[in-house]
């Protein structure tokens, strides 16, 4: 729940929810993972408020955590959190705190880690690094990685993907027509319209 207030925008119900979370987590075994993936829920909360201490301390404390959780046998209806995991949300922590360096090198610390078969979340940290890269105004850099990502995509089919690659591709349309932005551009164009998006909030949550 944490994870889809971050996604519907609602950072201060995210913070509540994870803090929620973290009271529950800590008193099972074998939560250790869970533990850590709830601070960086945190810190993401926190990052969208412009809370950039805060959420370097949640960073901070999800690290410690998923460092002491490598001789942990994890409970089995905990989901996979790992390094790669964790910097992966960390990148999306500082791209909102516009802190461009940091972002950069967790991303591609994501994608040098997700190298083998995890290919969604390799995509998912391509298009974090390309939204980087436009930030940074390294505009025919994002292109050329959001053109591999649409390769991707065409085996994925995942809505979030083709939405992500959307918004990248809705600001690189307003960028100077490069080759690598025309190349980016077409490809996009040649992916389904079907995106599976979709609008709405909740009106309260149970917790």
């Amino acid at each position: 729940m944490a994870h889809l207030a971050i996604e519907l925008r609602q950072p201060h119900d995210a913070v509540r929810i994870a803090v929620e979370g973290l009271g529950q987590a800590t008193a099972a075994y074998g939560t250790s993972r869970l533990v850590a993936r709830l601070h960086t829920m945190r810190a993401r909360g926190l990052a969208l408020i412009g809370d950039r201490a805060g959420c370097s301390k949640a960073l901070e404390d999800a690290e410690s955590i998923l460092d002491e959780a490598t001789a942990e046998q994890p409970a089995q209806w905990i989901a996979a959190f790992d390094e790669a995991s964790l910097a992966s949300e960390a990148a999306l922590c500082f791209l909102q705190l516009a802190e461009l360096d940091e972002a950069e090198r967790r991303a591609r610390e994501v994608i040098r880690l997700r190298s083998g078969d995890r290919v969604r979340s390799r995509t998912f940290a391509q298009l974090t690094l390309a939204n980087v890269l436009v930030h940074a105004g390294r505009v025919d850099e994002a292109a050329a990685i959001g053109h591999e990502a649409c390769s991707t995509t065409v085996s994925l089919s995942s809505a979030r993907v083709v939405h992500q690659l959307r918004a990248l591709g809705g600001v690189l349309s307003l960028a100077p027509r490069s080759r690598q932005v025309s190349s980016f551009l077409a490809a996009l164009a040649g992916l389904s319209a079907t995106s599976g998006e979709h609008n709405g909030a909740v009106s309260s949550w149970p917790v």
